[in-house]
């Protein structure tokens, strides 16, 4: 797969999202994705199932909430 290295042009997205372009380091999306898938799975390779739905308070996300969440975004 290919992958841009290039960022979008300001016309190609909402300005409101340029925050978020910008935060981007340059360079091949693809291999920062997997760098990034990575060191993901290295942080929560050693979260078990019971500390990954412990709530520190009531109304609080757990971790395995709060990680569907960023995959959903």
């Amino acid at each position: 797969m290919h992958f841009l290295e290039t960022r979008p042009a300001a016309g190609e997205f909402i300005p409101y999202y340029g925050t978020y372009i910008n935060l981007v380091p340059a360079g091949n999306l693809g291999d920062i994705l997997e760098t990034q898938r990575e060191a993901t799975r290295r942080l929560l390779a050693p979260v078990n199932d019971k500390r990954a739905l412990h709530r520190y308070a009531p109304e609080k996300w757990s971790i395995k909430e709060v990680v569907g969440h960023l995959a959903d975004a």
